[in-house]
């Protein structure tokens, strides 16, 4: 019998838990206010966070298990209480990028190396002052492999890589795939 090698894949996310931003998450110094706020769509989901006096060196910093030293690129949706700069970096050692953030959302996108599997940063090295009491709103954390991916991932306790289906011969006969 003949095989068909499919790839379905939809695209990946390295980040453990960007649904729920519990399971492998870090809140360093920040506390989780609220996962109900509206997103940059209007809808219900983002995430509130909160600075909280509690670090010298608060950051959001997501656990990916990744660390082939491949590039990755991290996407995610920010916006905060007041105009702020902070350190937005996949790789939580080195080639740390400041962003702008504003009090409206916008996509932030960085490509970079990843060698630390609790590498990727949202703060961090100094960028967020302790006792600032600081607000931020996070929608849709992504990191994939390579030079990005348009379609965001959400994953739930998991990572979501991309796989290939192997596909026994007649079973695609008549079907829409």
């Amino acid at each position: 019998p003949q095989t068909a090698l499919m790839d379905w894949n939809k695209g990946s996310n390295a980040i453990t838990d960007s649904k729920n931003m519990s399971n492998g998450t870090t809140y360093r110094g920040l506390t989780l206010v609220t996962d109900s706020e509206l997103s940059p769509i209007g809808t219900p989901g983002a995430f509130l966070v909160q600075e909280n006096n509690t670090n010298s060196n608060p950051a959001l910093i997501f656990s990916t298990g990744v660390t082939d030293n491949s590039n990755y690129t991290l996407r995610c949706w920010l916006k905060a209480d007041r105009n702020y700069s902070m350190a937005f970096a996949t790789n939580g050692g080195s080639n740390v990028a400041n962003i702008d953030v504003t009090t409206e959302w916008q996509e932030f996108e960085i490509t970079q190396a990843v060698s630390f599997s609790m590498s990727v940063h949202i703060g961090g090295f100094g960028s967020i002052t302790q006792g600032s009491g600081l607000k931020l709103w996070v929608w849709h954390p992504q990191l994939s492999k390579g030079d990005g991916e348009d379609l965001y991932i959400e994953t739930e306790g998991t990572a979501q890589h991309p796989s290939k289906v192997l596909v026994p011969s007649g079973a695609l006969v008549n079907k829409d795939v």
